[in-house]
């Protein structure tokens, strides 16, 4: 049996033996559902090469809680599910090896009939690749320079049921693997995906929706948000040094209705990295430029629950270095602590290339 086969019906067995404990107690709230796909790597940069040579399959399989209403924010959201992604990529591709990844994600039905839905899931999780970066002999992996990183998720599906306890789904996903430049090289992966799967939810008859009595009010004062972010990032050579850099991000954030806020606000970014590609560049003449960067921003967070996800989009206004992009996204995980304060991680990428990660905390007011 190949290698790639016995680690996924490890992976498989070890679901579905905790799966079977879940689903004796759920009264029919958990799902679960096998995927197969079929996908390539993104050649985003020339430096990808013969990374992004292969086609490869994708082996999945996901835990699900079906929601029923008994929290406030089920019902605005249609009921959604959540729960995690478990897969494995053979890259078929020596510089890559294989690929593996654990997402945590929500879903959410965007189009509901009696038998079918359209679905829209996204994930935040870690992932591992088996053949990173190697200066000795693997020098060709710039896309991954580590074995553990973080793994992004995005995904559309359609799911038909054929059966009170089973639904067949086509998908349509996009999977990101990054160390965010915790170490170097680091291109990342982008990996499309197009796929079949079928769900199984046991017990589904005694599963039943609790009706909305919650009040849905919301507040739509403006709110004033400032957060400090940490941040590392290697430098230079695979193995060099590490460069702290440290964020005040702000913004205003006002509700457009239950779901939803749009915000607009301003960074700053004192990062030693900066610091030193100027101290380092020998194309620069007389007095060095400012090493500090800043930006006005432009958003959108999602809130479900105590949890919420802000994406934001900024533009620098004050580089006087222009190493980077002039553009940049943020993706930024939010837990609300308390009415005022909240923690949480982020993603500062340029388009397809991650620079960092961010570790936050904040507050708002």
């Amino acid at each position: 049996m190949p290698n790639y086969f016995k680690g996924f019906f490890l992976i498989y067995l070890t679901i579905v033996t905790t799966y079977s404990s879940f689903a004796q107690l759920s009264k029919g709230n958990f799902n679960i559902t096998s995927t197969i796909g079929y996908g390539f790597i993104i050649r985003h940069s020339n430096r990808m090469g013969q990374i992004a040579s292969t086609h490869f399959n994708l082996y999945e399989i996901s835990i699900t809680k079906i929601t029923n209403g008994n929290k406030e924010w089920h019902a605005p959201y249609h009921y959604p599910e959540f729960g995690i992604d478990v897969g494995f990529f053979p890259f078929k591709n020596p510089i890559l090896g294989n690929g593996a990844f654990a997402i945590p994600f929500i879903e959410k039905k965007l189009a509901k009939s009696v038998k079918s839905s359209l679905n829209f899931k996204i994930g935040y999780g870690l992932s591992y690749v088996s053949n990173p970066y190697n200066p000795e002999n693997n020098f060709q992996n710039v896309a991954i320079s580590t074995h553990v990183g973080y793994a992004l998720r995005g995904e559309i599906s359609y799911s038909y049921k054929i059966s009170s306890y089973l639904k067949i789904r086509t998908v349509v996903m996009l999977t990101h693997f990054s160390n965010a430049s915790f170490t170097q090289p680091n291109a990342g992966l982008n990996i499309p995906i197009i796929g079949v799967g079928v769900s199984y939810q046991p017990n589904a008859k005694k599963f039943s929706i609790i009706p909305d009595t919650f009040s849905h009010a919301y507040e739509k004062k403006l709110k004033f948000n400032i957060i400090a972010a940490a941040t590392v990032k290697e430098v230079g050579l695979p193995g060099g040094k590490k460069y702290w850099g440290f964020n005040m991000i702000s913004y205003l954030n006002r509700r457009i209705n239950r779901k939803s806020a749009l915000n607009i606000g301003l960074d700053l970014f004192i990062n030693s990295a900066q610091k030193h590609f100027i101290e380092t560049d020998t194309t620069l003449g007389g007095r060095k430029p400012d090493f500090k960067q800043a930006a006005i921003t432009i958003g959108h967070e999602l809130f479900i629950n105590k949890l919420s996800l802000v994406t934001q989009f900024g533009s620098y206004f004050y580089s006087p270095y222009p190493n980077l992009k002039p553009f940049y996204q943020r993706y930024f995980l939010k837990y609300q602590i308390n009415k005022h304060f909240f923690a949480g991680v982020s993603l500062k990428c340029h388009f397809g290339t991650a620079e960092y990660v961010e570790v936050v905390t904040g507050i708002k007011l």
